[in-house]
């Protein structure tokens, strides 16, 4: 059975995959945790922070949303781009990017063969990258 990944975990893989479109090589662990990812879900990455502690995450792959309470600052950290690695998800069969804060997504998603799920409720995408059709175990 595959792995879930949602929380600060999802943020973490993000990262990574953000250092491996700059050209870092995984570790043999890292390939084998990325080969066993089926479910990556960024809308539970809820967390509390200070004005300083967000402005460490306050940079081009992370952007903000629903400040949630008035007594204590709760945030959602989001995406606001999705790095072209991604494809190396290779078991990857869900993707929830609801409100994440892109406008595209890359074109190497459509190399996700095991993708059924991908929810882009909320997400401020307006197209959709042609190899999308690439997707034939998506369901509606």
């Amino acid at each position: 059975m595959g792995i879930e990944v949602k929380g600060d975990e999802a943020l973490k893989l993000l990262e990574l995959l953000d250092k491996m479109d700059k050209g870092y090589v995984p570790t043999e662990e890292e390939w084998a945790y990325l080969d066993e990812i089926e479910v990556l879900d960024f809308f539970n990455t809820l967390i509390e922070c200070s004005a300083d502690k967000r402005s460490e995450y306050d940079n081009t792959l992370f952007g903000f949303d629903l400040n949630i309470s008035t007594w204590c600052e709760y945030y959602f950290i989001l995406p606001k781009r999705i790095p072209d690695s991604i494809e190396c998800l290779t078991h990857l069969r869900e993707l929830n990017l609801s409100r994440a804060q892109i406008t595209t997504l890359p074109g190497s998603i459509g190399n996700l063969s095991h993708l059924q799920e991908l929810d882009l409720s909320w997400a401020g995408i307006s197209t959709l990258p042609e190899s999308i059709g690439n997707l034939f175990n998506l369901q509606v």
